[in-house]
């Protein structure tokens, strides 16, 4: 059956100006048992379960206007999202596609919880280079690490299945980028926030 409407894609991003503003927190630091849990467990597609027993996130409040915010901004990449985020999210996607894992938020010393209803999102959905278009222009090979690296890859719209809205992308001389189609952020948009950025992704058809 032919597609009526063309999806849109876009990469999922922490929004850093929200942090500026006071409208969402930023991760000062972080405790985790690193034997047990890497950042890179997100990114293979697995389920976790859980993240280790005392693993805490502590946020820098200097900023901050007050204790309703729905996203905390962070420099691991993660999307961490409140319920009523997590909430909207499941509602339009196949609940196996993601995994949420659910993470406390403590006051900058570490001391206080101040927030209990938000989770890291683990996308399980993976795909490789069967969805990046050969049209993707890469970075010229000027002897850095970066060489031949696919920046803004073009996705291949026929190689996503239609069911699947969120999933993350895991290719090498690509990098890893988390995407959502426009059923998943016309989700989240409908629920007003700030410190999400959807960036748009170009997709052949």
């Amino acid at each position: 059956m032919e597609r009526s409407i063309k999806r849109k894609y876009y990469g999922l991003f922490n929004n850093m100006d929200a942090t500026y503003q006071g409208k969402a927190p930023f991760v000062d630091d972080w405790v985790v048992d690193l034997e047990k849990f890497s950042t890179t467990d997100l990114w293979q597609g697995k389920k976790i379960g859980n993240l280790p027993v005392g693993s805490k996130l502590m946020i820098e409040t200097k900023r901050l206007k007050n204790w309703d915010f729905d996203v905390v901004v962070n420099a691991m990449t993660w999307s961490i999202i409140s319920r009523r985020l997590a909430n909207a999210l499941m509602s339009v996607i196949d609940p196996s596609d993601v995994e949420l894992l659910p993470v406390l938020i403590y006051d900058q010393k570490g001391e206080k919880v101040m927030r209990d209803d938000f989770y890291i999102i683990n996308p399980l959905k993976v795909f490789g280079r069967s969805i990046i278009s050969s049209r993707s222009v890469a970075r010229e090979d000027d002897g850095s690490i970066f060489a031949n690296f696919i920046i803004d890859p073009i996705l291949i719209n026929k190689n996503i299945p239609e069911n699947v809205h969120i999933f993350q992308i895991n290719a090498e001389k690509c990098g890893k980028k988390l995407v959502v189609d426009n059923i998943v952020r016309n989700a989240l948009r409908s629920q007003p926030h700030d410190g999400l950025s959807f960036i748009p992704i170009e997709a052949e058809y």
